[in-house]
């Protein structure tokens, strides 16, 4: 869609209802730091059973889902956001999708129950995630609302845990306007499966947003460099890749940037670093509706990811004044 869109952004992913609990330990807890798996040796109220026993009840419940977050972010900001996907019914499904964007603009199917995430944060920020999909696999090929997509600028893909909702989330691509821009944050579901796997999606992708170490699980190779220069062959535009407290680095085919804060032991939580990657990927979308340069929308990026680890769950997102004063401050930065 050209500059004359209805909407900025619509967002294509899991909607979950984020449970975050505070652990001492997250490895004694049984999980591992950084990682998003499917389900667990029990079940979510066995999991949330052994979360309260290391730090006690959670610390916040609120709605996510990656593309959720970052469309909720660009949302605060100021742009004109949809959103396509599957809710359950009843309250937990209404808290879900709002704030997401107008009801009109909302190709959201409601049925069943929704889906739900089992967060664990330890002392340094560090989190695991145990996905559990519940309505959200239901998601498929005939639910989708190519209408609600093709009126925006962009549509930003992030992962489903099932092959029905990406079977939904191909054909959506092969249907996209040629002007329409796309963004794809593979997250560790994705980046498991291979790049094999969701080929088309990368085959069209301007911006692919990997965590560290996902564009290394995607593509086999042994070195990001190689890892994002096959990617690049596969036709990525650029590669936004998120180094949790280290920073940022972006890398396009003529030159790479890296972004970082707080010296060498990177920036200092003070909230949790839940959705922090998602909120990069909402400042780096925003930089590139407003005409920014990789470099600079990359620099974007890492200030509202750095902004939304004030504090708990969405409620540090940076706004509409935020995102003033950083594109301000960056008329000034060099771009070279």
């Amino acid at each position: 869609m050209g500059p004359e869109a209805d909407l900025d952004v619509v967002g294509f992913g899991a909607l979950n209802l984020d449970v975050i609990y505070r652990v001492d330990s997250v490895e004694k807890a049984g999980l591992e730091p950084g990682t998003e798996i499917f389900g667990w040796r029990g079940d979510m109220r066995h999991l949330s059973h052994t979360l309260e026993s290391f730090g006690g009840p959670p610390v916040s419940i609120t709605p996510g889902g990656s593309a959720a977050n970052t469309v909720y972010a660009l949302k605060r900001m100021g742009f004109r956001t949809g959103y396509i996907g599957a809710a359950g019914e009843g309250e937990t499904g209404d808290r879900l999708i709002e704030g997401l964007g107008d009801p009109t603009d909302l190709g959201v199917v409601r049925r069943g129950s929704s889906g739900s995430t089992v967060i664990a944060v330890g002392p340094d920020g560090d989190r695991s995630i145990v996905v559990f999909p519940n309505a959200n696999d239901t998601f498929g090929p005939k639910d989708v609302d190519h209408l609600q997509i093709a009126k925006a600028r962009v549509l930003h893909i992030t992962a489903f845990v099932g092959n029905v909702p990406l079977g939904a989330q191909l054909e959506a691509v092969e249907r996209l306007p040629q002007d329409m821009k796309l963004t794809v944050d593979p997250g560790a579901l994705y980046a498991a499966r291979g790049a094999g796997s969701i080929a088309p999606i990368l085959e069209r992708a301007d911006v692919v947003m990997p965590s560290e170490g996902e564009p290394l699980f995607m593509t086999g190779e042994r070195t990001v460099v190689k890892a994002v220069d096959r990617l690049f062959g596969m036709g990525v535009g650029v590669v936004v890749c998120k180094r949790g407290r280290k920073g940022l680095e972006t890398f396009w085919k003529d030159g790479s940037n890296l972004v970082q804060s707080g010296g060498e032991d990177g920036v200092k939580v003070t909230g949790d670093s839940v959705g922090a990657g998602d909120v990069a990927n909402a400042g780096y979308i925003a930089g590139m509706i407003y005409g920014l340069s990789p470099r600079k929308a990359g620099v974007l990026a890492h200030v509202c990811a750095v902004q939304s680890l004030s504090g708990l769950g969405r409620d540090s997102y940076p706004g509409a004044r935020f995102l003033s004063k950083q594109l301000k401050e960056l008329e000034f930065f060099q771009d070279r």
